[in-house]
């Protein structure tokens, strides 16, 4: 299942972008310890005097801050007369509509459930393990006692194929479907009492499968080509929409890049400084235990001889293993205080010597896939999955995502299956946009020399660099029989965080421009950050400054649902934005110390006055809920959806064989917990990270309100189709019938499309979450006395101003 507001795949390469920023010193989240900047003042609605209604409306606010579904249903559904008749009628008729959108959703969730599982009785009998743990998943999510219906004669013969063909797909070796069965089987036992069912799953999958599926795809990409095709093979007919294609030979060497620069020194330098430094206090023995069972795993997947040839000699290999394994077994004697820097030099020595009198593989992959057990360990036993080793080939993008620094012509690439160089797409404002570069575009070739064989780094390498310099891009496009050629001229790439309710075109440069308002009428603004990079807060404000142009401000949407997080210090801002006093965050380390605190600053706080809802889910992570954990901690905003991710860490970066721009690699490695603020009568603030074992994490919505699948399914077509302009013909865009006739023997023209209006996200109920946040600010209106007025003027749609064409675009 997909959940709304996902960030997209990590798949493709970004070209001067990137979703968060790490500083090269210090935490990898916090900035200095210094007050956010002051904020220019945005107009907002003056608040009313005691008016008709107001009581009404101050028990429904409070209603939903504290979760009493019962209280906010009844006072929905008396809506006394406010000072208009007409807003009245307004909030009457948008609180009816909610109801019958409820109870719809609640009779299409009930024919979904019986739709799911019959399509999971069908799958188990026609012996379909993937399909029929997917039925399985979706029964979950729609099931309103999960602990209840996993126990289900259903379920339970669903969870027994799968585990029978998951046995059967180890000995064939097919190791991509042997994750798929234990990722799905472990989220079906996620969150219920059986804990030892999810504990077994999870440690086959993190321990052994997962480890063996990333080493045949580091380095065996024929066996990798092969489990590839035979997932392909599993597919139902209607989604093979293209032949799979025959395995490249020019990819079969890129795993030689991934061991440029690595040595031992890079590896015995980045254990050191997480044993020592690591908020768990991990030390040397899971860190050599998690290294070992790595190399052995190098030893015992078969697949590997296909650059390996040693490890196809079972003799050598199984020596080989039993070396290792003898090695792990005196670390586990030892205690912990007695594993240190000479026990993991013992170690390393003798899997060495046993590497070269055996199966002799290259010293840099058994250092390489040491570090990698390391940290697997660390992501395993400790749920920390942001300690990691930046080895050599990835240090120059690394480099560039901390500083913030993107330079570049604005694209995300990848490859596609003939290996070509694709363009994702092209970003908003960016040269690459302005010049016209489209999505699907291929890049054949740069400043003249082909691209046909080039890895995605070496494109990245090759197409970035100095601003202000120029790069020559030969662009094959479908429909076009020769290369288009695109001079870019490079320059700092910005990433547009924030984003309104509605795109209504792009300026002259290629930037979006937005529609504020979700209710016009009602001065309820909407705006959805994507992230919290540099320019995120600034642009927040000239958002507001847009709105409050065009009238008072009487409520906001603050959509953070799929955020991944950002910079600390901009977070920081936004609650300041938002709250007169009080302490917005602290970080602490790992003796439980406070180490940095943010408190807020009257003067930086226009916004302190604009009633205010904000949306979450399970994808908005890190300084997302630090601004939704410390609006909802001091009651400054009502937060709507579901619980957030729980990622409350802060890492630190620490250079390895150099500094600066002489440094080979790059250790990153969690050193402190951020702690939301303390509600009233907590004594400390909340911890936000999720922790092994608690069932205590992330932000926990004031009001939750909870998706369908197929709601989720149509709210990202909506938004997809939305935020594209006519031009950009986005999926899910609505064909619009030509308005001019066509004469007979005209060639005929295809039908003009246009984005779908997000307007039925809260019209129809597709967003229940988003319908019920735009109410509750509505009825906050109607009982402030705040009259609605008739919608400010939309700003004129611009097309994208793409400058010169791209076929001619040869200055």
């Amino acid at each position: 299942m997909t959940s709304a507001f996902r960030a997209p795949s990590c798949r493709a390469a970004l070209i001067a972008a990137a979703a968060f920023v790490l500083p090269v010193k210090g935490p990898a989240l916090a900035g200095s310890p210094q007050s956010a900047p002051a904020a220019p003042a945005a107009p907002v609605a003056a608040p009313a005097a005691a008016r008709p209604g107001s009581a009404w409306s101050e028990a429904l606010w409070n209603a939903a801050r504290t979760g009493d579904r019962a209280a906010v249903d009844r006072l929905l559904a008396e809506v006394p007369d406010g000072e208009s008749p007409a807003d009245t009628e307004r909030v009457r008729e948008a609180a009816k509509r909610l109801f019958e959108h409820r109870d719809e959703t609640a009779k299409d969730v009930a024919r979904e459930r019986e739709e799911k599982l019959a399509e999971m009785r069908e799958a188990v009998k026609a012996g379909n393990a993937t399909k029929a743990l997917i039925g399985a998943a979706y029964l979950k999510f729609l099931s309103d006692d999960w602990k209840r219906d996993i126990a289900s004669p259903d379920v339970k013969e669903a969870i027994a194929l799968a585990e029978s063909r998951y046995a059967e797909s180890r000995t064939e070796g097919d190791w991509l479907l042997a994750e798929e069965l234990l990722n799905r089987l472990r989220s079906l036992y996620e969150g219920t009492p059986d804990r030892t069912a999810y504990d077994r799953y999870d440690e086959a999958l993190e321990t052994d499968v997962g480890r063996r599926v990333l080493l045949v795809l580091e380095y065996a990409p024929r066996a990798w080509h092969e489990l590839r095709r035979r997932q392909y093979d599993r597919l139902d007919e209607k989604d093979r929409k293209e032949p799979f294609p025959e395995f490249n030979e020019k990819s079969a060497d890129d795993w030689r890049q991934a061991l440029e620069g690595i040595n031992e020194r890079i590896l015995a330098g980045a254990l050191s400084q997480v044993a020592a430094q690591h908020l768990e206090n991990i030390g040397w023995k899971p860190l050599i235990l998690g290294g070992l069972g790595m190399v052995e795993r190098l030893a015992t997947t078969p697949a590997l001889r296909e650059n390996f040839p040693s490890l196809g000699d079972a003799a050598l290999a199984g020596e080989f293993a039993r070396a290792v394994r003898a090695q792990s077994a005196l670390v586990e004697a030892l205690k912990p205080e007695e594993v240190d820097a000479r026990t993991f030099g013992r170690v390393f020595r003798a899997v060495k010597e046993s590497n070269a009198a055996t199966v002799k593989l290259p010293e840099e992959v058994v250092v390489r896939e040491f570090g990698n057990g390391a940290t697997a360990i660390v992501t395993h036993d400790f749920e920390d999955p942001y300690t990691e080793i930046v080895w050599p080939d990835r240090m120059r993008r690394f480099n560039q995502m901390i500083k913030g620094n993107f330079v570049g012509v604005g694209i995300m690439i990848r490859h596609n299956e003939r290996r070509e160089i694709v363009i994702v797409n092209p970003l908003d404002g960016s040269p690459a946009k302005r010049a016209g570069i489209k999505p699907g575009d291929r890049i054949a070739a740069v400043d003249g020399k082909s691209a046909a064989d080039w890895p995605v780094d070496k494109a990245v390498d090759v197409i970035t660099g100095p601003a202000g310099t120029t790069v020559s891009l030969s662009i094959a496009r479908e429909g076009q029989d020769a290369p288009l050629e695109v001079p870019l001229v490079r320059e700092r790439i910005k990433m547009y965080s924030v984003q309104g309710w509605k795109k209504t075109g792009y300026n002259e440069r290629s930037e979006p421009m937005w529609d504020w308002f979700i209710d016009p009428q009602g001065g309820i603004g909407y705006v959805r950050l994507t992230g919290f990079n540099e320019d995120t807060f600034t642009d927040f404000l000239k958002a507001m400054r847009e709105m409050s142009t065009a009238r008072p401000i009487n409520g906001l949407v603050l959509d953070l649902r799929g955020n991944p997080g950002g910079l600390l210090t901009s977070a920081v801002s936004f609650v300041n934005v938002f709250l007169r006093d009080g302490r917005i965050v602290s970080v602490e380390d790992r003796n439980g110390e406070e180490v940095m605190a943010y408190r807020a600053q009257r003067r930086n706080a226009p916004l302190a006055d604009v009633p205010t809802v904000v949306l979450i889910n399970e994808s908005s992570a890190s300084a997302s809920e630090i601004v939704s954990g410390a609006l909802e901690a001091h009651d400054a905003a009502v937060v709507i959806g579901e619980r957030s991710y729980g990622k409350g860490s802060v890492q630190e970066v620490h250079e390895l064989g150099g500094r600066g721009p002489d440094a080979q690699a790059t250790v990153k490695y969690t050193v402190q917990h951020y702690l939301l603020p303390p509600k009233p009568g907590q004594a400390k603030g909340r911890l936000v990270h999720r922790k092994p074992g608690s069932d205590d994490w992330g932000v926990v919505p004031d009001y939750a309100v909870k998706l369908s699948p197929s709601q989720v399914e149509e709210i990202n077509a909506i938004r997809a189709s939305a935020d594209d302009m006519p031009e950009e013909a986005a999926d899910g865009m609505i064909p619009l019938p030509d308005s001019a006739p066509v004469a007979e023997g005209d060639p005929v023209k295809p039908a003009a499309k246009e984005p779908r209006d997000p307007a039925e996200l809260v019209r129809k109920g597709v967003d229940p979450q988003l319908e019920t946040a735009v109410l509750l600010l509505q009825a906050n209106a109607l009982g402030r006395g705040v009259p609605s007025a008739a919608a400010p003027a939309t700003p004129a749609q611009r097309t994208p101003a793409p400058g010169k064409p791209a076929d001619k675009a040869r200055s």
